[in-house]
């Protein structure tokens, strides 16, 4: 009985990597990829690790969302220091496949095939502002003075707004891109 039960835990983990493999693939092809230029990078001298000087990139992941980032030069190891925030799938020795899981900021780090830090990219999580902000538009087109910006981990609504029931609903759309983190000040035009 266990070695039937064995069997099919290695039958699936097998068809669970095939599957993940084959998605990786399809990702890149489906996928704009966000290519990360050799003149962006900083110029470090073979056998240097002294990443303190160099100059670290930033890339920007909404909330929810996944990038694929191509880098220039192949890498043999790929890191994220807090897995909470960001998880990482490498996809070939060139490209990685970044998802933003929490709020927060994080750094990626990847090493060459001498075993050297080749780069290093600091990595923040924030709302879909913009995708809310476009959202917004379509749902409430003569809405125009809606402002949104982010405070720590919460979106903040402020503005003008014809009724108090649109700016009710506004708020709602809001909450289901930062549930319980919507601070609406938004103002009905009479007020």
């Amino acid at each position: 009985m266990k070695s039937l039960s064995l069997l099919l835990l290695v039958l699936v983990l097998f068809f669970v990597g095939f599957s993940s493999s084959a998605l990786g693939e399809e990702l890149v092809e489906n996928m704009p990829i966000k290519p990360i230029s050799e003149k962006s990078v900083p110029v470090v001298a073979e056998g240097q690790s002294d990443i303190k000087s160099s100059k670290v990139l930033t890339k920007r992941i909404p909330l929810g969302h996944a990038i694929v980032l191509a880098f220039p030069r192949p890498f043999s190891r790929v890191s994220v220091a807090n897995p909470d925030v960001v998880d990482q799938l490498a996809l070939s020795s060139t490209q990685v496949y970044l998802t933003g899981k929490s709020l927060g900021y994080t750094t990626l780090t990847l090493w060459g095939k001498e075993k050297q830090i080749s780069f290093v990219l600091e990595l923040i999580v924030h709302f879909p502002v913009e995708a809310l902000r476009q959202n917004l538009s379509t749902l409430f087109p003569d809405e125009k003075e809606v402002v949104i910006t982010t405070a720590h981990d919460h979106l903040v609504l402020t503005g003008q707004v014809a009724s108090t029931d649109i700016k009710d609903k506004i708020g709602a759309v809001a909450g289901a891109y930062a549930p319980q983190k919507v601070l609406n000040f938004l103002k009905f035009i009479h007020e």
